[in-house]
């Protein structure tokens, strides 16, 4: 330990953090998955290939909320493994006109959803 100084020292640091940041995310993503199977949120797609519809099928199964400006505020995550995938199901949704329908309807629903969800909100005695 008494070597432990300065450019070792803080590359010992980096490295921990490095580390308890990975222990940490773990955790997180072993916690997400958890609650989104207790309440039915998981997807699982039998081994089929990342699409525009799993997407859909994704988006359509949250309970969405929206900003100001109207658009949704939820976030999907996904493992950086699939980023190709996913810009060839994006790519396929920018051709498909019956994709961007039933996307629409989506937003469409979930909006209504939203909207009772916020009529019904209590926001004080």
């Amino acid at each position: 330990v008494p070597y432990l100084v300065g450019k070792k020292l803080d590359a010992k640091l980096e490295e921990m953090a490095q580390e308890l940041a990975a222990q940490e995310a773990k955790l997180f993503f072993r916690k997400v998955e958890e609650s989104c199977d207790e309440v039915g949120t998981s997807r699982d797609a039998g081994g089929q290939p990342l699409s525009a519809e799993r997407i859909l099928e994704m988006i359509g199964s949250v309970q969405a909320d929206f900003g100001p400006d109207g658009k949704p505020t939820a976030q999907f995550v996904i493992h950086p493994d699939l980023a190709p995938a996913l810009k060839k199901a994006g790519e396929e949704f920018d051709r498909d006109p019956e994709l961007q329908r039933r996307h629409a309807e989506i937003l469409k629903r979930q909006r209504t959803e939203w909207a009772t969800r916020q009529s019904n909100r209590k926001l004080a005695d």
